[in-house]
């Protein structure tokens, strides 16, 4: 199945001059199995919303690298467009009132499950369901494994989906636990209607925590509001945003490390309000964030979330002291020799990277895009491992690759002798 790249532009606010910004909207409303496994229209998969990232690229013929980073405003902004534009209330019901039918119903494509709610005046109209909002009632109503054990009924045809259907409405009427809230949203699917769709299913307590909400409270913090934003991603699942850690009236020196904060947020339960300290580089555009549990702030959605505004200056002042350690250890790693970087990587990131991302990292060893630092330090292989993130659509995996980095780096710096990690040969 091919994908369909939309480019939408949004004019620039005066604050920041220029041309117009583009944000991609990529791959809309797609649907994939959730594993390839033959499954291929039962839930919907996770978009790309709104992807924008500053462009430190230089083209070569010495013009200068244009400085135009986005402001939190925009960001706001772009926010409240995609709420409004998909925004339904969300229902809270008792799980045993639901019925998941793995055969689909007529009113939605060929092969889409079919939720539906049961309410004083009969069933509700089907709803599609997000893979995550799937797995999410499945983790309330089904033992262990639930999920893909109807996944795999499915791929034996009608008499599977039939005894999935049939299997989770057993699960379900079984269930006792409290009323949850399910998060619902507009979606266009295939056929190009646009319908109610779950997203989520959360608990009754579940503090509805918007990106908006979030923004908008950034937006009143004096220590916030100017900081300019490097990158900003959002998917169904959640938004990442990262801002310089200082208000900067021009661009960073070029290839060197500048203290950066990053803003996370999900409205359907895939994280907690996360504020993360780290680094960022301008021609790479690579970034490092979360190093450490000091280098993090976590506020779950539930209870009053106006406590995270009483939470954010204490947070930015620690962040501005910890960052600066922070590229103190990257500007030492520009000075440690590996022997060999591709097998000492190998080595060193077994279980933090899949075959594939490991494979990926250490081909950027020596590509010019991903570091300007010295080839065969341990600066250039962590840059490596950061910048093969860049390909991942999904924030929280690139997330993971970039921790990986930060690994790589920390666990580096501790190994080295004189400058120097020396890897074993026992071929």
């Amino acid at each position: 199945m091919t994908t369909t790249a939309m480019t939408t532009t949004r004019p620039q606010t005066p604050a920041t001059g220029g041309a117009d910004r583009p944000f991609r909207i990529v791959n809309p409303d797609q649907v994939i199995s959730p594993a390839d496994n033959g499954v291929l229209s039962l839930t919907l998969r996770d978009r790309v919303l709104a992807d924008w990232q500053m462009d430190g690229r230089e083209t070569g013929d010495n013009t200068p690298i244009q400085w135009n980073p986005l402001t939190l405003e925009e960001v706001r902004d772009d926010a409240r467009r995609r709420t409004e534009a998909v925004h339904v209330d969300d229902v809270e019901r008792s799980l045993k009132l639901w019925h998941l039918d793995y055969r689909g119903h007529a009113d939605l494509p060929a092969g889409r499950l079919a939720a539906r709610y049961m309410t004083a005046h009969g069933w509700s109209d089907p709803i599609a369901m997000t893979r995550r909002a799937l797995v999410q009632f499945g983790k309330d109503v089904l033992p262990s494994h639930g999920v893909g054990y109807n996944d795999a009924l499915c791929r034996l045809g009608d008499k599977g989906r039939a005894l999935a259907t049939l299997n989770t409405a057993a699960f379900t009427q079984a269930c006792d636990k409290p009323p949850r809230r399910v998060r619902l949203y507009k979606r266009r699917d295939v056929d190009g209607v646009e319908r109610t769709t779950a997203r989520a299913v959360v608990s009754g307590t579940y503090g509805v925590y918007n990106d908006v909400d979030l923004l908008d409270q950034l937006l009143n913090e004096p220590d916030f509001s100017q900081l300019p934003v490097l990158s900003y991603r959002a998917t169904d699942s959640g938004m990442r945003v990262r801002c310089a850690l200082e208000p900067m009236d021009g661009p960073p020196v070029v290839g060197r490390p500048i203290p950066m904060v990053e803003i996370w947020n999900s409205e359907v339960g895939a994280c907690s309000v996360w504020l993360k300290a780290g680094m960022w580089t301008l021609h790479c555009t690579n970034g490092m964030a979360g190093w450490s549990e000091a280098m993090r702030r976590y506020w779950y959605h539930s209870g009053d979330m106006g406590r995270v505004s009483t939470g954010i200056p204490q947070a930015l002042d620690e962040f501005r002291v910890l960052t600066s350690g922070a590229i103190e250890r990257y500007n030492l790693a520009l000075s440690v020799a590996i022997d060999d970087g591709i097998k000492w990587m190998e080595a060193e990131l077994v279980g933090h990277l899949t075959a594939d991302q490991l494979t990926a990292a250490t081909g950027h060893l020596l590509d010019p895009r991903a570091s300007m630092a010295p080839a065969g330090t341990l600066a250039r292989a962590a840059d490596a491992v950061t910048y093969s993130a860049h390909a991942q659509r999904d924030p929280f995996v690139a997330e993971k690759i970039e921790h990986a980095g930060a690994h790589l780096l920390s666990r580096g710096l501790v190994m080295a002798e004189d400058n120097r990690i020396k890897v074993l040969d026992i071929s």
